[in-house]
């Protein structure tokens, strides 16, 4: 496997030079990411920071596809992926039939998270809270 010079996330958010451009830079390739995958047919179902390798020249680094799965539609999916914080509305409702929109509502808690400067943004004690 190759060497990422990985910035943690932790200290990325905290760090000066964590400006609403570099932010924004991130978000842009992280989305990126995920555009390449999903053209490809494949949902990550795992996004979170721990999840995204972070590097000094605004490039990331999408890690951890052991719960990706393919796409398919009318296929009925397995609601136990994704952690907590980072679970669309359709896995915590229990709902088995949802798609790429999984992985762009995580991408949305992670921008919640650098923006107002909360990790996670969505801090619940289990599913219901």
């Amino acid at each position: 496997m190759e060497y990422v010079p990985n910035i943690e996330f932790r200290a990325l958010y905290d760090s000066d030079h964590f400006t609403q451009d570099v932010m924004k830079r991130y978000i842009l390739e992280i989305l990126k990411g995920l555009d390449f995958a999903h053209s490809k047919g494949i949902i990550h179902r795992d996004i979170k920071p721990g999840n995204v390798l972070f590097m000094k020249d605004s490039k990331v680094k999408i890690v951890d596809w052991g719960l990706a799965d393919f796409y398919l539609p009318g296929k009925k999916f397995n609601t136990r992926v994704a952690s907590r914080y980072f679970k669309g509305p359709e896995l915590l409702l229990g709902n088995n039939y949802y798609d790429y929109n999984q992985d762009v509502w995580s991408v949305g808690c992670m921008l919640a998270g650098m923006m107002f400067q909360k990790e996670p943004f969505f801090k619940g004690a289990d599913n219901d809270d």
